[in-house]
């Protein structure tokens, strides 16, 4: 649960930063553009945000989505 609410909030933060920057915020000579590359990939890592949501409902229900 926590992974997964860490990661979904840095893309939101860092989403949030790009457009406070507006064009400077997709350029390489600003740090913000590193930093949103690096957190679109995070909910990727270790499975994607939709299987990390099933992992967590099997977990709390007990009930597998696949059988």
């Amino acid at each position: 649960m926590a992974k997964y609410f860490a990661s979904e909030t840095a893309v939101t933060a860092t989403r949030q930063a790009v457009q406070m920057h507006g064009g400077n915020g997709v350029t390489r000579e600003f740090l913000v553009e590193k930093l949103a590359r690096d957190a679109l990939l995070v909910p990727i890592y270790e499975g994607t945000t939709q299987i990390q949501q099933l992992i967590i409902a099997r977990a709390l229900t007990g009930v597998a989505a696949f059988s």
